[in-house]
């Protein structure tokens, strides 16, 4: 699991890297306030989020969509973070890591404490 959700995290820093403007138009670009993202637009990112959510599916069960979704968003929020900061030239600022060693502990550490969580505090929750 931790080795699909790595690639997917690789993957989009690669894309942030090698199309910064289409990534700045994507996610900086701000809309004037009277107008509203199209559906095509909410569609494509949810997409993006359907793959973090079925790679991280096998932890959670049937009756824990809400949990799942949450877990793959904030993993989605944190990549984009390094994102961001890689691209604005800032990662530097905060380590030394590379963007790739920093998808790794990010993935392994969110994938860890997702697993600490489902063997301590589902079961009191599921009681």
């Amino acid at each position: 699991m931790e080795g699909v959700l790595i690639a997917l995290a690789e993957s989009y820093f690669h894309f942030t890297a090698d199309h910064p403007e289409l990534w700045i138009a994507l996610f900086e670009h701000r809309l004037p306030p009277d107008h509203v993202l199209p559906a095509w637009y909410h569609g494509k990112i949810g997409r993006l989020l359907a793959m973090v959510e079925e790679s991280l599916a096998p932890m959670f069960g049937p009756d824990e969509q809400d949990q799942r979704v949450q877990a793959a968003r904030v993993l989605w929020c944190a990549v984009h973070g390094i994102c961001s900061l890689a691209g604005s030239g800032k990662l530097g600022l905060v380590t030394a890591d590379s963007v790739a060693a920093m998808a790794d502990a990010l993935v392994v550490n969110h994938v860890a404490g997702l697993r600490h969580w489902m063997a301590q505090a589902a079961p009191a929750i599921r009681a």
